[in-house]
């Protein structure tokens, strides 16, 4: 058949359930121009040539995948993949790469036109409780509907500006419990995480626990160039997680565990050192870092960040340390997750040698009291007069 100025070639037969007995079907989808399919794929995709082929067999209530391989211009992944037929289904999957290339799916969108009506309709009305941790209920369901195991490897990967080396996942589903047995991958320079990751069901729902460790990573700062990723700072950190509950509410409301993250110098967008992602956090980045409305760019000399939580209470004293060429900001933080209230505090001191008129510019002492769907910001710690946003 002709598919795309492509080729799709189907040879022999395939039974259903419950046995398979009689599946031997091979599959061969060529096409030399992916992007002949933006239309179909309802976005535009890269214009790459394509291929997907596998052999299709099926015995004693399973069917299963052979010599399956696909191919998008110089990226491939191949493996097997079977699925058995019973009352819980169980697939086995197995893949292997030895280079991935996302690049051509990930390039940047241009940013949408401002909606200023659309702001404010999201706005939330005055005396309105916001609230920032949806009360979504959790899909175990999900989770009981079938077994799994999963292994893939992945000798590089390409995302944008950032390489991963080595990057292996094996887990499984069984019986309602999801476990993520390993996470890891390396970077150029040294850089490697590795983790690990548990769901089981439990009397309020779920039970999970977490570990993540990495070190002299970039993985996730901003970046628009080859060259703003070869300055960024690299980071180390450690967080460990444990929590149970229904919904997302409840598992921030128990959670317990910590977070420890320290950086190196580097230089890192401004925007990027936002706490909230919104105009909030704009005017509060702005207010104890005057300097990031005209420098679009800090030069961080180091930086690092200390919580810990106990049954969904995050305290940090001081949660962060961030010193940069001009100034030193030392903060102290309190939140509630199980109402969203938090306290927050920043003290700024210029670095030596700044100069008088610049000191100046700088807020001493900022605090941010409110929750996290409505901050309060005020400069004053006498003030009874707080600014809300």
């Amino acid at each position: 058949a002709r598919l795309a100025q492509g080729s799709l070639k189907v040879q022999g037969e395939a039974s259903g359930p419950p046995t398979f007995d009689r599946t031997d079907l091979g599959l061969d989808l060529d096409i030399p121009r992916l992007s002949e399919l933006s239309a179909l794929a309802g976005r535009e995709l890269p214009d790459l040539p394509a291929r997907l082929r596998f052999q299709l067999r099926g015995k004693d209530n399973r069917f299963y995948a052979e010599n399956l391989a696909a191919e998008v211009g110089n990226s491939a992944v191949a493996g097997t993949l079977s699925v058995r037929y019973d009352d819980v289904p169980s697939i086995d999957l197995d893949l292997d790469s030895q280079r991935l290339d996302l690049r051509p799916f990930t390039q940047p969108e241009a940013a949408p036109e401002p909606d200023p009506q659309a702001a404010r309709e999201r706005a939330p009305r005055r005396g309105s409780e916001v609230r920032i941790i949806p009360d979504t209920p959790l899909p175990l369901d999900l989770l009981q509907a079938f077994n799994a195991d999963v292994d893939v490897r992945i000798a590089e990967l390409f995302y944008g500006y950032y390489t991963l080396l080595g990057i292996s996942v094996s887990g499984d589903v069984s019986d309602g419990s999801l476990r993520v047995r390993e996470f890891q991958f390396s970077a150029p320079g040294g850089g490697k995480l590795k983790g690990r990751f548990a769901v089981d069901p439990s009397a309020s729902g779920a039970a999970m626990k977490g570990r993540i460790r990495g070190e002299s990573l970039i993985v996730g700062l901003p970046a628009d160039s080859q060259e703003e990723a070869r300055k960024l700072p690299r980071y180390e950190f450690n967080l460990a997680l444990k929590t149970e509950g229904a919904t997302v509410r409840d598992l921030a409301a128990a959670a317990n565990g910590y977070l420890w993250l320290e950086t190196g110098k580097g230089q890192l967008r401004a925007g990027a050192l936002q706490i909230f992602t919104n105009d909030f956090g704009a005017q509060l980045f702005e207010t104890i870092n005057p300097f990031a409305e005209k420098e679009p760019y800090s030069d961080i000399q180091c930086a690092t960040i200390l919580a810990k939580v106990e049954d969904g209470q995050v305290e940090g004293k001081p949660v962060l340390v961030f010193q940069s060429d001009k100034v030193r900001i030392v903060s102290d933080a309190e939140v509630d997750l199980k109402t969203e209230q938090l306290k927050m505090q920043f003290n700024t001191t210029p670095q030596k040698g700044l100069g008088f008129s610049m000191t100046t510019l700088i807020n001493p002492f900022v605090a941010v009291t409110g929750t996290l769907g409505r901050p309060l910001l005020t400069i004053d710690p006498e003030s009874v007069s707080y600014t809300h946003l």
